[in-house]
């Protein structure tokens, strides 16, 4: 599998709302890696979602670059997107759903999907059927189903209960643990960035970035001092202490 990452360069972008400029971001440079679990982090309304639709071509910036990398070569990534919100189509079951952009997945590819994302028994369920967290499985199956090269995650676990959510972000560990894909995942909370984050690239009240690198050896377990540390670092650069 190509490990093909996102160079960006002088990236602009803002909206016009009414009569006036609204700069979402400003000539940001930085660079996402293909092989690992990338978490954009920062307040509502920083700009996100938007640097996710970007990447994913469902938006497009004023100014500046966005250019794919596999170590040698330039190569545009196919790319798999989770949203907030499942997006199931309801009138379909849980395996349709799975296999809806390809109609030609066989039954041992659909069984794999369904069986990493622990959904055999339910294959057969509607999507009204099905709790919250379940029905984010089904959409991560989906977007799997794609194979992509990187799958983009925005904010998926949002509405979730604390402890659905705890689950699901170890499933996104696991996921990348065995298909290797790398991941972007954008949230608001700093805790799930620390929970599942390779790298983490903070976005600053002024729209600058501040990038962290997570060590290795993180255990990730949330009571941790390293942990705790770089909880407060973090909140510092968002100007929250």
């Amino acid at each position: 599998m190509i490990k093909t990452g996102f160079i960006i360069k002088n990236l602009c972008k803002k909206f016009k709302i009414e009569d006036d400029e609204h700069i979402v971001f400003s000539d940001i440079s930085l660079e996402i890696p293909g092989d690992k679990i990338t978490v954009i982090l920062g307040e509502s309304g920083c700009g996100k979602t938007t640097l996710l639709r970007i990447l994913s071509n469902l938006d497009t910036s004023d100014k500046g670059e966005v250019s794919y990398i596999d170590n040698k070569h330039k190569i545009k990534p196919k790319v798999g997107v989770v949203f907030q919100e499942s997006r199931l189509m309801p009138w379909l079951t849980v395996k349709e759903n799975i296999s809806f952009h390809s109609k030609k997945m066989d039954d041992k590819d659909l069984n794999k999907y369904l069986s990493m994302m622990k959904l055999e028994k339910f294959k057969n369920s509607y999507p009204s059927e099905l709790s919250g967290g379940m029905a984010n499985r089904v959409s991560i199956a989906r977007a799997l189903s794609y194979n992509p090269d990187i799958l983009l995650m925005d904010e998926p676990f949002a509405a979730l209960d604390y402890f659905t959510r705890r689950k699901m972000q170890k499933e996104v560990i696991n996921i990348h643990e065995k298909t290797k894909k790398g991941v972007v995942f954008v949230t608001h909370n700093i805790d799930e960035a620390l929970a599942i984050a390779d790298k983490i690239l903070v976005i600053k009240k002024d729209k600058s970035i501040k990038e962290f690198i997570i060590k290795d050896d993180y255990s990730r377990d949330l009571g941790n001092s390293y942990y705790i540390d770089l909880k407060k670092i973090i909140l510092n650069e968002l100007g929250e202490e």
